[in-house]
């Protein structure tokens, strides 16, 4: 009852989730969750939820800020293979609760939230200690939310908000852009790819409210191969 976001990895053979029993003060601290990775015995990570690469060999863990606005206080990516641990800057803050960026690849590749002397956030890939930028052109007055880094770190996954929201997936490569998906709604919630990001899950509500809270949630597959973008439906679920 305690778990929230499990994870496996790839071929299944590494399984983790984030722990939430340590949430009893209330108030609630920030991070008052541990990383938690399954096996015999089971391994406690340390303080903060918890991201597992696909090919399970690195876990991000995650202190959370009390702030839901601010990217998180401090993040340490470990390799599960040696054990060692390295502090990195924080991955991207929360847009709506317990709703995290899916921010490792499985090269160790992180996608973080950088703030500048002038208050400035700005969001870059970190690279065995590089970092490099990632510059994004918004619509004036618009509301920018990262989502994911694929798998194999080529394609990063991100919304506008601006009336409609617009999912939006940019080749880091060489930056091209295309929009994926438009919706009325001002919340997508973006569930996963495929390694390469060429095969996306989200779902969104017509009405924006919280997925799972809604009896018309549409959740989709879609396929991209440049364009056009094709698109299944897979559930809308029966009120409940």
């Amino acid at each position: 009852p305690h778990a929230m976001t499990p994870q496996v990895s790839g071929d299944g053979q590494v399984a983790g989730y984030t722990d939430t029993s340590f949430c009893t003060a209330r108030p609630t601290p920030p991070s008052c969750v541990e990383a938690m990775l399954l096996g015999h015995p089971v391994a406690d990570l340390g303080t903060g939820d918890l991201q597992l690469s696909r090919n399970g060999r690195w876990a991000l863990v995650s202190q959370a800020s009390s702030n839901a606005s601010l990217p998180p206080i401090s993040s340490v990516l470990i390799d599960l293979v040696n054990g060692s641990r390295t502090p990195v800057p924080p991955r991207p803050a929360d847009s709506t609760p317990f709703v995290v960026c899916r921010s490792i690849a499985s090269d160790g590749t992180l996608l973080v939230q950088m703030t500048d002397s002038s208050r400035a956030n700005s969001i870059a890939l970190w690279q065995q200690g590089n970092l490099t930028a990632i510059s994004v052109s918004l619509p004036p007055y618009s509301g920018y939310e990262p989502l994911a880094l694929s798998d194999d770190a080529s394609t990063y996954f991100y919304a506008v908000h601006q009336g409609a929201t617009r999912l939006v997936s940019r080749n880091l490569a060489d930056g091209t852009e295309t929009v994926l998906f438009t919706a009325p709604a001002p919340l997508i919630y973006f569930m996963g790819a495929s390694r390469n990001g060429n095969l996306q899950l989200e779902k969104w509500c017509p009405d924006g409210s919280v997925p799972r809270h809604h009896p018309d949630v549409f959740s989709r597959v879609r396929r991209f191969f440049g364009t056009p973008v094709r698109a299944w439906r897979l559930e809308r679920p029966a009120d409940h």
